[in-house]
């Protein structure tokens, strides 16, 4: 839903959070286990729907005076992701792993937008792709949870990953640490 305050156009420091535009996303998920070693794909695949926003842009200027502000049309690149992670249990507790993820956004278009030469600098710069690769660790419960050795099943992990490559001029070079803390719930008992 097109939710989040949008970026001020007469704010040079605002970062905003949404872009009132709604977007419709379909997704896979896949896993795959052969003993010790199993692998996780996933594919999104999004269709970002045209909108209204405030602007203030010039076709030849970086920085231009509040005469340029305007309210246009804009329908957002389409999106997509793709992630392939592969990893290999160590024990029962431990894990490492890989990552890759391949990212690209289509370009914007403004249709309507009277100023043809603002209209194609827009679109240029809003196109990007993004290649990242990364390795991580998990800590694992899950095993000792199968066996009625404790009570909650959990995992966590940390991964660390960087931009390999990319393209587009809102592509930017990367680094990223994250920490994710998976709790494992039945939803109806048992285990």
């Amino acid at each position: 839903l097109g939710t989040g305050s949008t970026d001020d156009p007469d704010d040079l420091l605002d970062v905003g959070i949404g872009d009132g535009q709604h977007d419709v996303e379909v997704g896979l998920l896949g896993d795959l286990a052969a003993g010790r070693a199993y692998v996780s794909a996933a594919v999104r695949y999004g269709v970002q729907l045209e909108g209204e926003v405030d602007l203030r842009a010039s076709a030849t200027d970086v920085l231009v005076g509040p005469e340029a502000r305007a309210r246009v049309t804009r329908d957002p690149g389409d999106y997509l992701v793709l992630e392939l992670t592969p990893r290999w249990t160590i024990g029962d507790h431990v894990s490492v792993g890989a990552h890759y993820r391949y990212a690209s956004r289509g370009a914007d278009a403004y249709p309507g937008l009277a100023d043809e030469a603002l209209a194609a600098r827009l679109e240029r710069s809003s196109e990007t792709y993004e290649h990242r690769v990364g390795a991580g660790v998990t800590l694992s419960t899950l095993t000792d949870w199968a066996a009625g050795r404790i009570g909650v099943p959990l995992e966590v992990s940390y991964l660390h990953s960087r931009t390999v490559g990319g393209g587009g001029a809102a592509t930017t070079l990367s680094r990223r640490d994250d920490v994710f803390l998976r709790l494992y719930l039945a939803p109806f008992g048992g285990r």
